[in-house]
């Protein structure tokens, strides 16, 4: 018998795009595949629960070290996007 961890694809710092995906943020590469972890955690607990003050910390902290200027209203929306356009970028790279 043995062991398998089982990790889902949620649980990755993976997000699920198509092949004509058109990236926003290209500056999303300054952040690393940690901060892409610590992010998606977050961002998944903080919607799961409208946590709305987690969010726009959030968006805060990734605006702050990306210099990304977003052109998304909502802070959910944001960081949907910065959690794909990484996944593009160092998929395409």
């Amino acid at each position: 018998m043995y062991l398998k961890d089982e990790v889902s694809f949620s649980h990755t710092i993976l997000e699920n795009i198509t092949n004509d995906y058109v990236p926003t943020y290209p500056s999303v590469i300054k952040l690393s595949d940690n901060d892409i972890r610590i992010i998606k955690e977050t961002y998944k607990t903080a919607s799961k629960f409208n946590d709305y003050k987690t969010l726009i910390k959030l968006r805060s902290k990734i605006l702050e070290v990306t210099e990304i200027k977003s052109v998304h209203k909502s802070d959910k929306d944001f960081i949907s996007i910065v959690l794909k356009d990484y996944n593009y970028y160092t998929q395409h790279m």
